[in-house]
């Protein structure tokens, strides 16, 4: 069933197909070129009906103005895409007893790659750090006992082992020190009403940078964009729990 333009008109046209929104605009005597896309199309309708982009929020106040598109991306490289642009941490790591061949030690996350030389004051990415800090937990071994003779018991022995060598830590790289450690970090600090305040392509923006799920199938099941309201609510659950959200609104 085709969405109603009244229904169509309060999501301000975002989940509208593109024959729903050529017939919108016959109804209303648009203008339009067979060639007009259906972002065009939705800002022909929008503008005849007087509807901006934005939307009113939980709170009752309707966003009036939409922020540059450059001020939704962090000022430098927060990805695992090029060099890496945030926080640093400067770590010193121990060579392991017996290894006398290797010169160090690689931590690799995605397509990023680290070079941790031993026994040199190195500074390491965030995400770098926080693989050597995870490293260095004990974590659980379970191995069989065996008798005198060499035959397994049956008992099952718990051991607690490291997998890397240990690493000395030397604080925050001071170079970078006011910077973020990932995009979730950037957005966090953000806060909740900078969120607020996007547009849906904005939105949409963020969402697709931290892998919010931006759409969801219809009954007909054809993928569908969400609503804004819907985005916003997913995107903040994404960067806060429900009491984390409550504590940055009323900040």
């Amino acid at each position: 069933m085709a969405m109603s333009l009244d229904a169509a008109k309060d999501e301000r046209f975002a989940r509208s197909t593109l024959e729903e929104l050529r017939a919108f605009c016959n109804d209303l005597g648009i203008e339009y070129s067979p060639k007009n896309k259906g972002d065009h199309l939705r800002a022909k309708l929008m503008n005849a009906l007087g509807v901006t982009e934005a939307f009113v929020t939980s709170a009752g106040k309707p966003r009036e103005f939409a922020r540059p598109a450059k001020d939704i991306l962090p000022p430098y490289n927060l990805t695992l895409s090029g060099k890496w642009g945030g926080r640093r941490h400067r770590v010193r790591l121990s060579r392991p007893t017996g290894q006398t061949a290797a010169k160090g030690e690689g931590f690799f996350l995605g397509s990023s790659q680290v070079f941790v030389k031993y026994n040199e004051v190195c500074s390491v990415p965030e995400w770098a750090y926080a693989q050597m800090v995870d490293n260095q937990v004990p974590r659980p071994v379970s191995k069989v006992m065996r008798s005198h003779d060499g035959d397994k018991t049956g008992e099952i022995m718990i051991e607690w082992e490291f997998e890397q060598a240990p690493f000395t830590y030397l604080g925050v790289d001071p170079e970078t020190a006011d910077l973020c450690g990932s995009l979730h970090e950037w957005y966090q600090n953000k806060g909740t009403k900078w969120l607020d305040e996007l547009t849906l392509r904005q939105l949409q923006s963020v969402a697709a940078i931290l892998d919010v799920q931006g759409t969801e199938r219809s009954p007909a099941g054809v993928p569908v964009h969400l609503p804004i309201e819907r985005l916003l609510e997913a995107v903040k659950l994404r960067l806060f729990s429900f009491h984390d959200v409550e504590v940055a609104a009323a900040a």
